[in-house]
Order: structure tokens, then sequence, then C-alpha cells
């Protein structure tokens, strides 16, 4: 056999140990992931029957004002939850304070000016109770308006109060991009929206009250960086998130 054959084969006889000496490493093992359905109760909410699935609806405020300023509110709102109600919808979000404006006479909030003639939840909750839907109030509870509409508001309430005097705004309210916001870092938001929560389910008792965009509006440090300091806190984002738990909890209290 000649040098190169040899060669050869021992090339193939290592090539055929270092295989038979391979193995693949077992795949990590992990336990089963368990799913879990979210229930009704989770939710809080009450179907009209029990056991009867949620089938729900949101009326965003856009809705909310083109139905406000149809020739007949009432005629229009029982059309278009009629509709709802035949497509299998048994429950209701409407949204009755989306800019810190809302949808009926509040002593925290001014006025939504398309609601001036028509109260939102007047409206609202007769039809859902003839049809057999529950009602909920839903809101925003941080996002306000821009400078213009804030300067053009008018009535008696907590907001507008807060807002005409300088000192009272610096410490209630903060400003990004062009638009307030309740300052989530002031012990006053809290207090304000229990009180404005409390107000309302004891005025119009609505079946639920739900919040949409209670985050901050950006992570920029600029916008609570004077708050961050007194603070003492060291972990901005932590501490952004201590607010915000709190003022949930809070809020969850004051609807309970």
């Amino acid at each position: 056999m000649s040098i190169q054959s040899r060669v050869i084969l021992l090339l193939l006889l290592v090539c055929l140990l270092l295989t038979g000496c391979y193995h693949d490493p077992e795949p990590p093992q992990y336990a089963p992931v368990q799913m879990q359905e979210q229930t009704l109760e989770q939710l809080h909410l009450s179907p009209p029957e029990p056991d009867s699935p949620v089938i729900a609806a949101w009326i965003p405020y856009f809705t909310v004002d083109a139905l406000l300023t149809a020739s007949d509110p009432k005629a229009a709102v029982t059309a278009y939850l009629t509709g709802l109600r035949d497509l299998g919808v048994n429950t209701l979000f409407v949204h009755v304070c989306a800019f810190g404006e809302s949808g009926y006479p509040s002593a925290y909030y001014p006025l939504l000016p398309t609601a001036a003639k028509q109260n939102v939840m007047e409206l609202f909750q007769p039809v859902c109770r003839e049809l057999g839907i529950s009602f909920h109030a839903w809101l925003n509870p941080l996002r306000l308006q821009t400078e213009a509409y804030m300067d053009a508001q008018s009535g008696d309430s907590a907001l507008r109060a807060w807002y005409q005097d300088p000192e009272a705004r610096a410490a209630h309210l903060s400003k990004w991009d062009g638009r307030y916001y309740l300052n989530p870092a002031a012990d006053s938001t809290c207090e304000f929206l229990t009180g404005a929560i409390t107000e309302l389910i004891s005025q119009y008792h609505p079946d639920g009250v739900h919040i949409d965009d209670y985050f901050y509006p950006t992570a920029e440090t600029a916008f609570d960086a004077q708050d961050f300091a007194v603070s003492g806190a060291s972990d901005l984002s932590a501490w952004r998130r201590g607010n915000i738990t709190e003022l949930m909890h809070q809020m969850n209290s004051a609807v309970h």
C-alpha cells in the first residue's frame, strides 16, 4: 500500500472515530406553560346574565361628539346602540372624559363643549337600560388639552382653577409637546382623580369605570426633572412606575 493510500485511510479512520464520539446535546427541558383564561371576576365585569360572555363595544370621544351634535341626539344614540345590540353587544364603554373635559357637569372638569346641551351620561345610560346593555364610563386620567383649548375653557371647576393660577398650574400640571397633563408625581393628582371618580359613580352609578392612557407622555427626562430631583429617588424609571402604581391603587380603591 502506498504512503498516500495509508494517509487517506488514516484520515478516514479518524473521521469515523470522531463521528462515533459525537452526541447531540439533549434539548433543554421546560415545564409546560399553563394556559389561563381571564375570568369576568378578574375584569370586574358583570354580564347581563350569569355565565354570559362579555361582548363589548368602545365608543370613542369623536363618535360621542358626532352623536351629541346630531339633529336628534337621542334618536341617533338609540339607532346606533340598537345596531350594536343586534350584533350581540351586551357591554358598552363610552368615552366620557378624553381630554380633561367631562361629558357631564362636574366640579372637577370643565364641561365638554359638545355636551353643553346634552349630558352624555343621561343620553347613553337610559338607552343602554332599555336595550339591556351594560354601561361603563371610560376616561383618560392624565391627558388634558392644549394651551389654546384650556385658555378658552369656561365655568367653575377644580381643573380650571388650577390652570388659571400660575402657582397651582406649576404644582399640579405638567406640559409636554404643547399639551398639558395632570402631574403624575403630585399627590394632588391622586386626590383629584379619586374625587372625580367618586363624583361620577355617586351621581350616575355606571356599571364600571375604565381608564386609558395612564402612562407618562414621554420617556424624556426633561418632563419631570425637577420633581425627580426633589424626590431623592435614584432610578427614574422605577420612580415613575411607582407614581403610576400608586395612582392606579388609589383609583381602584375609589371605584370599589
